[in-house]
C-alpha cells in the first residue's frame, strides 16, 4: 500500500504467470533429478548381482571348455591307432572351440557390465548439463515474475493493482525518505 515501508529485496508484487513459471521450474528440476539418476546408473554399469552371475557363468564355461579340450585331445590320440573315428575327433575339436568362444563372449559381457561405455557416460553427462541449464533458465524466468524492492524505502505511489496490466509508468514509485539529498 502507498506509505508502506519495504526492505531491500522484499517481494512487492507477483505477476499472474508466477504459478505457471514455478510449475515449469519444478518440471525442470524433476528432469534434472532424472538425468542425474541416469548418470549414476550409467557410471555404476552393471549391478553387483549381474556381475556376480556373469562371473559364475564364466567359471562354468571355463570348466566346460576344459572338459571339451580333454575330450578333443583324447579323441585326437585315438585317431592314429584306428580306435577313434575322424568324425568324433572333429566333433570334439568343434565342441572345445565352441566352449572357448562362449567363455570369451561371457568375459566380454563381464567387461561391459564392469565399466560404462565412454559414449554412454558422455551422453549421460551431457544430459545432466542440459538439464542443469534448463533449471537455471526456468529459475531465472520464474524470478522475473516476482518484483522485489531494489532498495529499502517507502512506497510513494502504486500504478498497477492486482489484475491490472503494467503500463509505461511501471508498477510503483519507491523512495528512500530517510536520505533526502
Amino acid at each position: 500500500a502507498e506509505g508502506d515501508r519495504v526492505e531491500a529485496g522484499q517481494l512487492v508484487a507477483e505477476l499472474s504467470d508466477a504459478a505457471q513459471k514455478d510449475a515449469t521450474l519444478a518440471q525442470a528440476e524433476a528432469s534434472l533429478a532424472e538425468a542425474r539418476a541416469n548418470l549414476a546408473k550409467t557410471r555404476a554399469a552393471g549391478r553387483p548381482s549381474e556381475v556376480a552371475a556373469q562371473r559364475a557363468r564364466i567359471e562354468s564355461l571355463l570348466v566346460q571348455e576344459q572338459i571339451a579340450g580333454r575330450e578333443a585331445a583324447r579323441a585326437e590320440r585315438l585317431v592314429p591307432s584306428g580306435a577313434g573315428a575322424f568324425a568324433a575327433a572333429d566333433r570334439n575339436r568343434a565342441a572345445a572351440a565352441r566352449a572357448a568362444a562362449e567363455r570369451a563372449e561371457a568375459e566380454a559381457q563381464l567387461e561391459t557390465l564392469s565399466r560404462p561405455r565412454p559414449e554412454d557416460l558422455a551422453l549421460a553427462e551431457a544430459q545432466v548439463a542440459a538439464a542443469e541449464a534448463q533449471v537455471a533458465r526456468t529459475r531465472a524466468d520464474a524470478a522475473l515474475s516476482r518484483v522485489r524492492a531494489p532498495i529499502a524505502g517507502t512506497v510513494l505511489r502504486i500504478y498497477a493493482r492486482p489484475g491490472d496490466q503494467i503500463g509505461t509508468d511501471g508498477l510503483l514509485d519507491l523512495a528512500d525518505l530517510e536520505r533526502l539529498d
